[in-house]
């Protein structure tokens, strides 16, 4: 694969193909945000613009969630992280229901997105 602006050098076809599935695969938002949010830190050099873009869009998923979506990605973290503790669960429903408020509150720029 051609070095291409902005991706990181360990990026492979083999790697984009395999999150395109992950992706396609995915059967909810919570799932959809997940994957993207790992396959952009992955791909993407952390300093370039691109990068500061594929943030910006993770904030932007965030800060448009509805609650039940923030609850669906508090489960699916729990899940991963092989907690099932309702406490926990709750704390970090909160948790992702701030981070969603403080988004919102800063806002996101028109630049951060397009770049």
């Amino acid at each position: 694969m051609p070095r291409r602006e902005g991706i990181t050098q360990y990026w492979s076809e083999g790697q984009e193909r395999f999150y395109e599935r992950l992706l396609a695969g995915s059967s909810t938002p919570a799932m959809q945000h997940l994957v993207m949010t790992i396959r952009d830190l992955l791909k993407y050099d952390q300093r370039s613009k691109q990068a500061k873009r594929a943030v910006t869009q993770g904030r932007l998923r965030l800060a448009t969630a509805t609650d039940d979506e923030l609850a669906d990605l508090a489960r699916l973290e729990a899940r991963i992280g092989g907690n099932s503790d309702p406490r926990l669960l709750n704390l970090k429903l909160e948790q992702l229901k701030q981070l969603r408020q403080s988004v919102r509150e800063q806002g996101i720029r028109k630049e951060e997105i397009t770049g």
